[in-house]
């Protein structure tokens, strides 16, 4: 198993904004390169629900609470139309927006969604529980203070969000296993992965203690997945790195204002290898939060590094 390593060397090559992403895959090469001309989704499958709390904030739509007064979880699932395999994997996206909005159905997590499917995927993009921001450092914020955006919607007085938004996103993992013989994907090949506050979700999922399950929904089935993804985003938190744990890959931009880097090298990237685990990462020297420029360059990395540590052969 490749490892990423963190010296000196490496540094001066982050500093100076000289780190690329490898070659791309020889064309048709199913998984890494897009495959399939259209793709399928078929929108608003409930997959779970979940309670609501004060620290939460409702959604707009009333018909997103059930009976009991539980916010309804649903997902989008995409798939390559014309694929006729069975054991397809799965990469379950969780959409960004600060923990207090965004949605799956975003211009950024459509396009990454379809451009996976198109490569073969199965591609489930979720939602989470979203919360109210953190009003005292939002106040700050309005007075001008250089606050990141994450101080008011993951602060540490929100630290129990973060579970909540792990258990949201396992109980999609479980949804898919419960029912992988009618997808048509292979439940031991699941990755998550998202975009700013979305990989929160993504990379606890990736570290979770197998016990740690939470009650969304779709007990009885195994939460754990393969490995992750993060883009401009990481943990709050970086307990619950072990040896063995999956691998990650991760990218971030020297110029992102909300200082997602911390998040992401100081709390999953580093952490994971200190345990001899896999982190690969790119930290390129422009491109700011959205990583503005390098969203071909990030969907073919993230794919070749899935092949490469979990799926196998990807011709």
């Amino acid at each position: 198993m490749r490892r990423g390593r963190w010296c000196m060397a490496t540094i001066v090559s982050v500093m100076a904004g000289l780190m690329s992403l490898p070659a791309g895959a020889a064309d048709g090469a199913r998984y890494v390169s897009e495959v399939f001309d259209d793709v399928t989704v078929t929108e608003e499958i409930q997959f779970g629900a979940a309670s609501l709390s004060n620290y939460h904030s409702s959604p707009d739509d009333p018909t997103g609470i059930d009976e009991n007064g539980r916010q309804r979880l649903y997902l989008d699932l995409y798939e390559p139309v014309g694929d006729e395999s069975t054991q397809r994997p799965v990469f379950v996206w969780a959409h960004g927006g600060g923990g207090t909005g965004g949605s799956r159905a975003g211009g950024r997590d459509v396009e990454f969604s379809t451009a996976f499917a198109k490569r073969g995927w199965v591609v489930a993009s979720i939602d989470y529980r979203l919360m109210a921001p953190f009003e005292p450092a939002q106040a700050l914020g309005d007075l001008g203070l250089p606050l990141p955006s994450f101080v008011s919607s993951l602060s540490p007085f929100n630290l129990p969000y973060l579970k909540d938004i792990q258990h949201d996103m396992q109980a999609a993992v479980r949804w898919l296993r419960a029912n992988a013989a009618a997808l048509k994907i292979d439940a031991n090949k699941i990755m998550t992965g998202g975009h700013s506050a979305g990989t929160a979700p993504a990379l606890l999922t990736n570290f979770a203690d197998p016990n740690d399950v939470g009650d969304s929904g779709n007990p009885g089935f195994p939460s754990h997945v393969s490995a992750a993804m993060a883009s401009s985003g990481g943990m709050l938190i970086p307990d619950g790195i072990t040896p063995g744990d999956p691998p990650i890959v991760t990218f971030n931009a020297l110029d992102d204002s909300y200082y997602s880097i911390v998040l992401t090298m100081g709390n999953a990237c580093l952490p994971t290898m200190a345990m001899g685990n896999t982190c690969d990462f790119t930290i390129f020297s422009q491109g700011g939060h959205g990583l503005a420029g390098h969203t071909l360059g990030i969907q073919q990395h993230t794919a070749q590094f899935f092949c490469s540590h979990v799926l196998g052969d990807c011709g």
